[in-house]
Formats: C-alpha cells, structure tokens, sequence
C-alpha cells in the first residue's frame, strides 16, 4: 500500500509537471500567434505599400509615355515647318531646344519611373521576406500545438484515472494499466 501510494505521489508529480509544461506551452502558443497576427498585418502593409508603388510607377509611365508621344508630334511639326521655309529657320532652332528640353525631361521621368520601379522591387523583396518570417512562425506554432495536444492527452488520462475508485486503481496499477 505504501508502495502503491508513493508511486501515485510519484505519477502526481509527473502529471503536475505534464500540467505546467502545457500551460507554457499554451502562453508560448498564444504569444506566437500574436506575433504572427502582427507579421501578418506588417506583411499587409508591405503588400498595398508595393502596389501603391507600382501603380504609381504604371501611371508614371504612362504620363511619361503620352508626354514623349506629344514631344514626338510637335518635333515632327517643326521639322515640316523648316523644310517649307527659310524664314521659318529662328523659329526652328527655337523648337530644338524645346525639343532637347523635353528630350531631357522624358530622360528625368524615365529615371523616375526606374528609381519607383526599384523602390518597388525592393517592398517585394521585404515582403517575401515576411512571407518566409510567416512560414516559420507557422512552424512554430504547429510544433506547439503538438505539445498541446499531448498535455491534453495526459489531462484526459488523468481524468480517467480519477474516476475510477482507489480499489480499481490499486488493481490497474498491479495489472500495469
């Protein structure tokens, strides 16, 4: 009987650790789902930051594109205008340097529209490195809630155990159950 009751004391020990380390594990749980719930709101932010950037690079563009196509006519304008008239030669240079002015302001908004582009690239690159952050922390979580399910299980057999009477105990115990 002394035996029998040590062993219990013992097995109560055991359970009460069993016991701690689930509720550790299950604060542990809990703070890794935090952190993802943040990550995951971080990697959000990152995501409309990087499509914001490209639609402003995509209408940068665009902008870019019309502005040189408009550039384009008015120099072939021009160039028509200087082979109708010789008086029309002042007016013609005058329109080259418009022409290199404009020449040099699509060469700035092509250098823009790359700067955004790289911005952009970089929000993607921060934004696969979320992704991977988020993949561990689903690792993680999923390694503790095995850790979980396992307490559950020990708590399930010491319920078990508990509502059987001392005498079937006793008798479980001696049979190795």
């Amino acid at each position: 009987m002394a035996a029998a009751n040590d062993e219990i004391t013992g097995l109560r020990a055991q359970l009460a650790e069993g016991v701690n380390r689930a509720d550790r594990a299950e604060q542990a749980a809990a703070d890794e789902r935090e952190l993802l719930d943040r990550l995951i709101r971080e990697f959000g932010e990152a995501r409309r930051a990087a499509d914001e950037a490209a639609r402003a690079t995509r209408a940068d563009a665009a902008a870019a594109r019309q502005q040189t196509d408009m550039l384009r006519e008015r120099l072939n304008a021009m160039q028509e205008q200087l082979s109708d008239a010789h008086a029309a030669l002042e007016a013609a240079a005058s329109a080259g340097a418009r022409a290199q002015q404009a020449e040099a302001s699509r060469d700035a908004e092509r250098a823009r529209a790359d700067r955004a582009e790289q911005g952009r690239e970089v929000d993607r690159v921060r934004a696969d490195g979320l992704q991977s952050r988020l993949d561990a922390m689903q690792e993680r979580l999923t390694a503790r809630q095995e850790v979980i399910d396992a307490a559950e299980t020990i708590r399930q057999i010491d319920d078990r155990r508990r509502t059987l009477g001392r005498w079937a105990r006793l008798r479980a115990a001696w049979r190795g159950e």
